[in-house]
């Protein structure tokens, strides 16, 4: 009997201690489970946080396309890292990306899953009913002269009327892509919890000048929710050519003088 309790104590700790306490980035199967052995350690709250922070990393913190893509380089991002380090890692990201999100705080951005579980919920609060997407622009800012310096692009999700659909807490990934003559300038992201989302702000000194025609641009802003995503454009908004993204010219040391051929 007493060499039976050794054993299974003896497994029980052998059990504990293949679980890992950081990320295993080796591939996509070591990546997956090491995460939910972290997770499986953590409070139900702490589950939901990290669960955020991983989103957060894997939309906000890596330069890729696709979500296979972006998984493999949220791997490399964070491989090796341990939970306080991934949290304190999302909350950088938040903060530089403008999102209303802390580790800290309670959770809000709704059952969010980086490995692609998509299948809605009974409480699942990016599982948001509606019928399109609307975009409203305006021009901001002001460079002194009297044109504007960016513009403002609000997407709002609507009904079958039109009407903007109530929702709160939820983490729907909203996606902005800046076109001029049919080339992608650039893109940017962001989440949207509510209705009230204040959208994004496009600089028009972040447009490089040398690919925009014409002096205007094409916008398309696509909101992600469990179901489904939606996605709206608008073509031919002007910019201020002034304040396109021109690039700088190369420094010249001014200790170096030009010689003079005799």
């Amino acid at each position: 009997m007493k060499k039976l309790s050794f054993l299974l104590i003896f497994s029980l700790l052998l059990f504990t201690a293949c679980k890992k306490d950081h990320v295993d980035a080796t591939n996509t199967k070591t990546l997956q489970s090491s995460i939910n052995d972290m997770t499986a350690s953590l409070s139900t709250i702490k589950q939901i946080k990290f669960n955020e922070a991983l989103y957060i990393l894997k939309t906000f913190g890596v330069e890729a396309d696709g979500d296979v893509a972006e998984l493999k380089a949220l791997g490399q991002l964070i491989d090796g890292k341990k939970v306080p380090e991934i949290m304190a890692m999302a909350d950088q990201v938040a903060q530089k990306n403008g999102i209303e999100w802390a580790s800290t705080a309670p959770p809000s951005l709704g059952e969010m899953n980086i490995f692609g579980d998509d299948k809605a919920k009974e409480s699942d609060a990016n599982d948001v009913k509606a019928n399109s997407l609307s975009i409203t622009t305006r021009p901001t800012g002001d460079d002194g002269l009297g044109a504007p310096t960016a513009i403002q692009i609000i997407p709002r999700l609507v009904d079958n009327a039109g009407n903007p659909v109530s929702f709160t807490g939820a983490g729907l990934e909203a996606t902005l892509e800046v076109f001029s003559n049919g080339v992608k300038l650039l893109t940017a992201k962001n989440l949207m919890q509510d209705n009230n989302f204040k959208g994004f702000n496009l600089k028009f000194s972040s447009i490089p000048a040398a690919k925009v025609m014409d002096n205007k641009i094409d916008i398309t802003v696509s909101v992600k929710t469990t179901a489904k995503t939606f996605k709206m454009t608008k073509v031919g908004l002007d910019v201020n050519p002034d304040l396109l993204k021109v690039p700088a010219p190369p420094k010249v040391d001014s200790w170096q003088r030009p010689r003079t051929l005799r």
